[in-house]
């Protein structure tokens, strides 16, 4: 009778194992294998900082509607990819998500006489910080 290995595979944080077994004439065989797996992210990632000083500014360029430009100061986690803006208030609202360098979103789906929440999220990779919250009221008509 020939021998016939079968794969079984675990992974678990940090540590690898593959184990084969061969069945063989008159018996089972076990061989195994180990390695370690080093992860690369940084050190603080679970304490990602917010951005600071969020502040909203009521503008009526746009005659017909106006608009809300939310800014901030950047977060001190040096290690952040991006910022993901969420509001609530007024009509459905898709989050928007911006790369590090950007520090501002002009929300130009606003409507009169409404009050809005921002709420601005440091990101990197699947982590998020605490929101920066915001709000605002739009005038009655440009």
């Amino acid at each position: 009778m020939r021998a016939r290995a079968v794969p079984l595979g675990v992974a678990v944080l940090g540590l690898a194992a593959a184990l084969t077994g061969a069945l063989q004439a008159g018996g089972l065989a076990w061989a195994v294998e180990t390695s370690t797996v080093t992860a690369s992210l940084p050190a603080a990632t679970a304490t990602l900082q917010p951005p600071t000083s969020p502040s909203a500014t009521v503008s009526c360029q746009n005659k017909a509607k106006g608009h809300i430009l939310v800014s901030w100061t950047p977060t001190v986690s040096a290690f952040a990819s991006g910022y993901t803006v969420t509001r609530s208030g007024g009509a459905a609202f898709t989050p928007v998500q911006l790369n590090a360098a950007t520090t501002s979103y002009d929300d130009i789906s606003v409507s009169g006489s409404t009050t809005y929440t921002y709420s601005v999220i440091a990101t990197y990779q699947n982590w998020a910080s605490t929101p920066a919250a915001v709000t605002a009221t739009t005038a009655a008509r440009c």
